[in-house]
């Protein structure tokens, strides 16, 4: 199962300290530049060519890209293999533009 979450959502969820695994999809440069706390990063293509070595088909596993189609991608490819995905709609671009105190 997929499905694609808005920032606010994923902002939500945060601040219920809900159990789940971020990970961002962007290259290290744009990872370093700014991410998420507590996100892990690793390459798409790494992802999902071993998912199991990252994830775990019963955790909650949210995905987060540059824009949002990277994430949406990647959340589809996992499901067809029983993962539980979600797809951060907008990507980073839109997590930045919320206003916010914290998280980085």
């Amino acid at each position: 199962m997929w499905e694609l979450i808005s920032v606010m959502q994923l902002d939500d969820w945060l601040k219920e300290k809900r159990p789940l695994l971020l990970v961002d999809i962007r290259d290290r440069e744009s990872y370093e530049a700014g991410h998420i706390s507590g996100a892990v990063r690793v390459d798409e293509e790494e992802l999902l060519a071993h998912p199991d070595g990252y994830l775990k088909k019963e955790e909650m596993t949210v995905l987060i890209c540059y824009h949002g189609a990277l994430s949406i991608r990647a959340a589809r490819k996992l499901a067809i293999s029983g993962y539980m995905v979600y797809s951060v709609s907008g990507g980073m671009e839109a997590w930045n533009a919320l206003p916010r105190i914290g998280y980085f």
